[in-house]
């Protein structure tokens, strides 16, 4: 079981809080570029540092590989949202972007 600081667990909270702000005003099914970006709105309100589309190279060989993979959003360092729209959500934890997931060795790994 990986343990989950409370500061971690509180900005968890503020960004599920977010999400719900953007699902509840939009409603589902629309574009991800949409929703990314009214998430990303709200993370401003609240002051919350974040980096949209970040790079994620595969470490193969202990050599960094660019193979093109991209984080939605990487909110704090810390946790990593990978938007979905309703009609796309990988059963997880056997969906490809599982390994995604792994690769950053994220403790929090959070799925909108």
């Amino acid at each position: 079981m990986t343990f989950i600081d409370k500061g971690t667990n509180e900005l968890a909270y503020k960004i599920i809080g977010c999400a719900y702000n953007v699902h509840r005003a939009l409603g589902p099914g629309l574009l991800e570029n949409t929703c990314e970006a009214c998430l990303c709105y709200e993370l401003n309100r609240l002051n919350i540092k974040y980096e949209r589309q970040k790079e994620l190279p595969v470490l193969y060989e202990n050599t960094r590989i660019d193979c093109g993979y991209r984080i939605d959003i990487l909110i704090e360092n810390k946790i990593i949202i990978e938007l979905k729209n309703g009609r796309t959500i990988p059963p997880y934890p056997h969906s490809p972007d599982h390994n995604l997931y792994e690769t950053e060795q994220n403790p929090f790994r959070t799925v909108d």
